[in-house]
């Protein structure tokens, strides 16, 4: 169930600071987040200022909920060896998890991404997000597991969706887990 006149559409900088908050908000539900990574997770600012493509989920004038979609090209793009484009920083106000929000916002990701003619849509997502990952997987996102990284907060699984019967063919196919998996920066640097 989500509320009837939910709306996607890209962030307003007046709405940079609240949209930070709740993302930050919804993965302090999950499991808090200390250092440096904290304050990236609430710098809407950051992410839409450097390109990448910031939407929120509004009802009526109320933010519910926010995503970070990275395309090819985009500095934020975790992965461009696995997927032509991606998604982060995905977060739900508290209040509003379980009405459809963040399907929602995941849908458009995925929309986008067919429209543009990609491949592969990917997400990394930390190992104690598990309502997030039942979402990922009911929505067609398959775990890839020798793609899991390391994070400052913790072990960050990835999951892929592919967008065409041939993404296979364009992509590494999948390889054995590394145990334990390898630090992100070491993988993506």
């Amino acid at each position: 169930m989500q509320p009837s006149t939910l709306v996607v559409r890209p962030v307003r900088p007046e709405e940079y600071v609240e949209t930070g908050r709740i993302v930050l908000a919804a993965y302090d539900a999950a499991g808090r987040i200390e250092g440096p990574y904290r304050i990236r997770i609430e710098d809407t600012a950051a992410r839409a200022e450097a390109g990448s493509e910031v939407w929120v989920a509004v009802d009526g004038d109320r933010v519910l909920g926010s995503v970070t979609f990275t395309d090819a090209g985009d500095p934020n793009l975790e992965d461009d060896t696995h997927g032509d484009c991606g998604f982060r920083m995905l977060g739900v106000a508290p209040a509003a998890q379980g009405l459809g929000v963040g399907r929602t916002l995941v849908q458009r990701c995925i929309d986008t991404a067919t429209e543009r003619g990609r491949r592969r849509l990917s997400i990394y997502s930390m190992i104690w997000m598990p309502a997030a990952h039942a979402m990922y997987e009911r929505m067609g996102f398959t775990r890839r597991r020798d793609r899991d990284v390391l994070f400052p907060a913790g072990v960050g699984w990835a999951f892929q969706r592919n967008l065409v019967p041939d993404a296979d063919a364009w992509f590494p196919p999948e390889g054995p887990p590394a145990e334990p998996p390898p630090w992100y920066l070491d993988v993506l640097g």
